[in-house]
């Protein structure tokens, strides 16, 4: 048997589901290992587009230096949440670890769907004002082989509505591993129940699940007081810390994110929600996935369909037709 420390587990996705915390809530358990750092704790590995914070780990042996500090931990995890829909990811983390276990975490798409607009928008990759504007512009831009080359494994994140399709990206995992070792949670888990939750999620794993940690979320969601001024600099930030781009000069260390982080600051008194319009046509549009990714994770999901029915209790299972 090698020596050499390898990932027990994968957590998956979804993004902007609450990753980031849970990532949090893993790695300070002291039977967990999580590389600590930005590309450890999103390697992308498993999938073809490669982020720019991960280009050094993509062959098998640098990419497991990334746990080479895992010592003696029990579980061992990946977190890239874009594993979840990359359509190659799931078979290829079965040919290399057919006996990792699969964490995922799905929230209401309709608000990931704006979540994660907000938050690239914040970053400054989205130049579309509104959340309107970029979800027209998704069309234009799903299986643009010119906007993939230009953002890489970002180019998910730019797909608002369909990356929130959930039924055909949990098959592939059904598919590919045995039941027992997908765990599947609710973002509104987290909010009903979170540390029956999260030790929860450690008895999957394997570990102590009386452990209790710090509970404070993390990557919360922002917005930027200008679009525009936000992808304006950002695309003129060489050092930018999600997509660097070249030399660094001495802007980039200072004029460049001053100049984002004033403009972020200012968006707080912004205030900038969905349109209940655009939330009722989302939801239709997400209706039939919805219903077809409940029968597959058998529990209820009306309340992601009609705000009126409450959202079952963690760990609730509802008999789903098949």
């Amino acid at each position: 048997m090698s020596s050499v420390a390898e990932p027990t587990f994968f957590m998956v996705g979804a993004a902007r589901a609450g990753t980031t915390s849970m990532y949090d809530y893993l790695r300070t358990h002291p039977q967990i290992y999580m590389p600590p750092t930005v590309a450890g704790k999103e390697p992308s590995f498993f999938c073809d587009l490669v982020p720019p914070w991960a280009t050094k780990y993509r062959d098998f042996e640098s990419y497991l230096t990334l746990f080479e500090r895992a010592g003696d931990r029990i579980a061992i995890g990946d977190g890239s949440t874009n594993y979840l829909v990359a359509p190659e990811s799931a078979g290829r983390i079965r040919e290399r670890f057919p006996h990792a276990k699969i964490l995922m975490i799905l929230r209401n798409p309709v608000a990931r769907a704006h979540s994660l607009y907000r938050y690239i928008c914040a970053w400054g990759f989205e130049d579309a004002p509104t959340f309107e504007k970029g979800l027209a512009r998704e069309a234009q831009r799903l299986g643009n082989a010119r906007f993939i080359k230009e953002w890489q494994l970002l180019y998910h994140a730019f797909l608002y509505y369909h990356s929130g399709l959930y039924a055909e990206q949990i098959a592939r995992y059904f598919e590919a591993f045995p039941r027992e070792q997908v765990h599947i949670v609710l973002f509104d888990d987290l909010r009903t129940d979170l540390i029956g939750t999260i030790q929860g999620i450690y008895r999957f794993l394997g570990v102590d699940p009386t452990y209790e940690p710090g509970l404070e979320s993390r990557n919360a969601s922002h917005f930027p007081f200008s679009v525009k001024f936000q992808a304006f600099v950002s695309r003129r930030w060489n050092a930018h810390p999600l997509y660097p781009r070249g030399p660094v000069r001495g802007r980039d260390k200072t004029h460049y994110p001053v100049a984002m982080s004033i403009n972020q600051t200012l968006g707080t008194y912004r205030k900038e929600r969905m349109r209940p319009d655009t939330r009722r046509e989302l939801t239709e549009r997400f209706a039939p996935d919805i219903a077809k990714t409940a029968a597959l994770i058998g529990r209820s999901l009306d309340h992601w369909v009609d705000e009126r029915v409450p959202a079952p209790a963690a760990g609730a299972k509802v008999a789903m037709p098949v």
